[in-house]
């Protein structure tokens, strides 16, 4: 994935106003947890009412990415009255350990290792008094398409979130964004293109979306030039019939990669399409 497109969705995050103009009454606390010989560092968010809540974790896209990059995430979901947890990368901000830049090559071994972060996290969360173990969300961009399914096949997982995460390996992502995403080709001729990509695929994410047994929600743009969604809906849409999974997909077709619709010049209404859908998941479970 080009690093410019990469960093794209979190700056669009950044910018996100919050839902509402005074931030709701909520809890914020550091938390530090291990995972593997590294300590990680993140905030956990709360209602300020007593019960037990379900929370979001968020998982990172490309680049060294920190807490940060989800606060206006975290703004809405307080709003609606659900926790959520983001934390540093590991070796970013307050994180130890060593970043490490993704490729090909490395994919396998370092998906790996960030998905086993997360799952640390997960752990550290569900011992937390305040927190429903059974209610835990991950919600992710970009290249978080990748590790939360590989997180689900590490940990039980409420429900999962992928925003214009790709469902194609890392080597034909890294080939389709070089031919589409400085406009050398047309989305039309770079999804053309790709048929014939003969070069190291790196991670490949198919076997475990298929794995993916509880609900699962994929929003992608239709002019995003930074990863193949044609082919990645069609994948999901294979393994949805195939496996019979629980997935849906969303498109805002007049969006890019960081779901910004040039047109219209805003931002499409994503955020509120996460909250809604969770919340109707919340309400079917009860």
């Amino acid at each position: 994935m080009r690093q410019s497109s990469k960093h794209a969705l979190i700056v669009v995050l950044t910018l996100l106003p919050c839902c509402a103009s005074d931030k709701p009454a909520r809890i914020e606390e550091t938390i530090r947890f291990q995972s593997g010989d590294a300590t990680l560092e993140g905030t956990l968010t709360l209602p300020e009412s007593k019960g037990k809540y379900p929370v979001v974790v968020f998982v990172h896209g490309s680049g060294m990415r920190t807490r940060d990059d989800f606060h206006a995430f975290v703004d809405a979901f307080s709003e609606v009255g659900i926790g959520t947890f983001s934390y540093d990368k590991r070796g970013v901000g307050n994180s130890g350990a060593t970043y490490t830049d993704v490729s090909p090559l490395n994919s396998e071994r370092t998906f790996a290792v960030l998905a086993a972060d997360a799952v640390a996290a997960i752990d550290k969360l569900k011992k937390d008094y305040r927190i429903d173990p059974r209610k835990i969300i991950l919600a992710g961009v970009s290249q978080a398409g990748w590790i939360i399914p590989e997180i689900n096949t590490l940990a039980d997982v409420y429900l999962s979130i992928c925003i214009s995460g790709p469902a194609v390996s890392v080597g034909e992502e890294i080939y389709y964004s070089d031919l589409a995403d400085h406009g050398a080709y047309s989305q039309a001729q770079a999804d053309s293109m790709l048929q014939y990509f003969n070069g190291p695929k790196g991670f490949e994410p198919v076997h475990r979306i298929a794995k993916m047994k509880t609900p699962s929600l994929w929003i992608f743009g239709g002019k995003d030039v930074s990863i193949p969604v044609k082919r990645s809906i069609a994948i999901l849409d294979s393994l949805r019939s195939k496996s019979n999974l629980p997935l849906e997909i969303k498109i805002f077709k007049d969006a890019d990669h960081g779901l910004y619709n040039v047109s219209a010049q805003r931002h499409e209404p994503f955020v509120t399409e996460m909250i809604g859908w969770i919340k109707l998941k919340l309400k079917l479970a009860r």
